[in-house]
């Protein structure tokens, strides 16, 4: 009867049980390992040390603890095994997308970075090494082995910086550093200590230290003065919000995670307008000039332009399919194209015959000159344009989609976005970025975006796989049958829904429903005038594209949280007059006609999925 509420629940439960044994690990090694613990008395017997009445070898009840501590023994030997089982078997199961492996071994892999993700078996094993050390009858032995334990994981936890929190990293070395001091100090102190061995001992790990120490200070310094001399921001993309504000914020997104220098966009790091020319001016090694319809008419972006051309910092036109050339007669009478005089500009010494000379260098061909990729996925289009922008030209790593792979699950949620609309496509990628880790750790559930989707044998069965659908509303949805379909197919089958208002889009009015509804679907305008006015009654959540990472972050997790709680789970029931009319009606339920474009997006198994 719960045989499926358990099995949903075991990757928690194994995740806990896992966790409680990462936390006790050392005390259960320890109580496994006290028959071994003996104590030599002056009447040459040896006793168990935290038993000083069983005599080690002799009393009856030593061998009923050593055969309670074999028992016993397979709890850690077990976990043991099982951790350097999953370690093994983690790089595949990542690749693959195994969200029950992942929720289960969550206590091994994501304290630590990805790249690292070893590291959590170094950590066992210290841990049981250290339990058993009391087990070594010399007491000079134990202090060598103890230190030298913690010295080598150390000196590998330096190497490495494994934690995925930063300031982790260095307080794991310090506490380490600290602990192999004090052992030095206090080792002096133990019975029967030889003190030329160990003061050599402690002075080869005291230099260690102050070697790794100062290894690292000059590390520092270096990293330090290298960056003095880089500029602070290794690109600037000026773009026209309106229009591109969504794709520069993805574009910076992949070369943030290409280069890991920081990238300007005004959105995040302006924050007052009389420093913005002096950051491209002294703080920028890279213009990027993001070319939209309206980017060369926007007085600000003009300013930009100009302030680097006369920096001499390097310029990177990147074109979409939207930009058109200036034409002679618009340079010519710049001042009919741009605003210097409305905008205040022109109080930053910025004049039309500067301009002039910068629009016309533009058009020189003397700089790397690129265009937006036209590929039909919106993360393998920017990973690519990223790529360009690096090496000039796309590399073949960017071939494939570097963010995807292969998997199937019956856990999706899909984020759908209208495909001829380059900046909806671009938010429902970013709204991807910051929703994806949370949903498929605490939930595991995959988010997956539609124009990254390929097709199988049934979009039927495909939509009826998604847990939830994500609409980004923007200007194009109105106008995109896709996308429309997508709105009242997921209505009819009770899918979850979350609506998400972009900046541009426009809630429909009666003109729409009498006019251009017909046009679109003339074969089902009441069916379809039904499903978007109670798609409609809910109340969407803004993704305001143009404002800041913050805000973004907030309303994410307001989007975050709408799905979780199960989005609006719309049951579409038609009046009788409307279900009489046509066919397709079963049950009282709107029936709509999958198209083959409807077919080719929600057909979500077996292809690539977002990392």
């Amino acid at each position: 009867r719960h045989g499926g509420e358990f099995r949903e629940g075991m990757p928690s439960l194994v995740n806990t049980v896992g966790s409680l044994l990462m936390v006790f690990l050392i005390a259960i090694v320890q109580i496994v390992a006290e028959p071994l613990q003996c104590i030599s008395q002056p009447n040459g017997l040896s006793v168990v040390q935290s038993h000083p009445s069983i005599i080690c070898g002799e009393s009856p009840g030593y061998t009923t603890m050593v055969v309670a501590g074999m028992l016993f023994s397979a709890v850690p030997i077990s976990f043991i095994a099982m951790c350097t089982k999953a370690m093994y078997r983690f790089p595949r199961r990542l690749t693959k997308g195994d969200s029950r492996f992942l929720r289960s071994f969550a206590f091994l892999f994501y304290r630590f970075k990805a790249a690292s993700y070893w590291y959590s078996l170094v950590y066992i094993l210290r841990s049981a090494l250290i339990a058993l050390v009391p087990v070594i009858p010399n007491s000079r032995a134990q202090v060598i082995v103890i230190e030298v334990l913690l010295f080598s994981t150390t000196l590998v936890q330096a190497h490495t910086f494994p934690w995925r929190v930063e300031s982790a990293n260095y307080l794991d070395c310090t506490l380490s550093s600290i602990l192999i001091t004090t052992l030095c100090c206090a080792s002096f102190l133990v019975d029967g200590a030889d003190p030329k061995t160990l003061s050599l001992l402690c002075s080869v790990l005291l230099v260690g230290m102050m070697v790794l120490a100062v290894t690292l200070m000059l590390g520092s310094l270096a990293t330090h003065f290298v960056m003095r001399r880089q500029k602070e921001f290794q690109y600037f993309i000026t773009h026209h919000k309106a229009d591109a504000a969504a794709q520069a914020r993805l574009l910076k997104m992949m070369l943030q995670r290409l280069t890991a220098r920081p990238v300007f966009i005004d959105s995040d790091n302006l924050q007052n307008l009389d420093f913005l020319f002096e950051v491209v001016r002294s703080k920028v090694q890279n213009l990027i000039v993001y070319l939209t319809s309206d980017t060369l008419s926007r007085p600000w972006c003009a300013g930009e332009i100009v302030t680097a051309y006369y920096s001499k910092v390097p310029i990177i036109l990147v074109r979409c399919q939207s930009f058109k050339e200036l034409r002679p007669h618009q340079i010519r009478n710049l001042r009919d194209y741009v605003d210097l005089v409305g905008s205040n500009v022109l109080q930053y010494g910025i004049t039309y015959e500067d301009l002039e000379k910068s629009y016309l260098h533009l058009q020189s061909n003397s700089f790397q000159q690129l265009n937006v990729p036209q590929r039909a996925g919106v993360i393998q289009k920017f990973a690519e344009l990223a790529d360009m922008v690096l090496v000039g030209r796309p590399s073949r790593a960017s071939s494939k989609n570097p963010f995807a792979h292969h998997v199937a699950s019956e856990d999706t949620i899909l984020i759908s976005a209208a495909s001829s609309d380059d900046e909806a496509t671009a938010a429902a990628c970013i709204l991807l970025f910051k929703v994806q880790e949370e949903l498929f750790v605490l939930f595991g559930k995959r988010v997956r975006l539609t124009s990254e989707l390929g097709s199988v044998n049934e979009g039927e069965a495909a939509i009826g796989l998604t847990w939830a659908l994500v609409i980004m509303l923007s200007q194009a949805t109105l106008m995109s049958v896709e996308q429309l379909e997508i709105i009242a197919v997921g209505s009819e089958t009770e899918r979850n829904i979350v609506s998400v208002k972009l900046p541009s889009f426009k809630f429909p009015g009666d003109s729409f429903y009498s006019e251009a509804l017909p046009r679109l679907w003339p074969d089902n305008v009441d069916r379809g005038t039904i499903a978007l006015q109670n798609f409609f009654k809910f109340i969407a959540v803004d993704f305001t594209t143009y404002a800041s990472d913050d805000v973004l972050e907030t309303q994410a997790s307001s989007i975050l949280e709408r799905v979780r709680q199960g989005g609006l789970s719309i049951n579409v029931r038609p009046s009788l007059s409307t279900a009489s009319d046509g066919g397709g009606s079963v049950g009282g339920r709107v029936s709509f006609r999958l198209t083959d474009s409807m077919r080719k997006m929600m057909s979500t198994v077996d292809e690539d999925q977002f990392n």
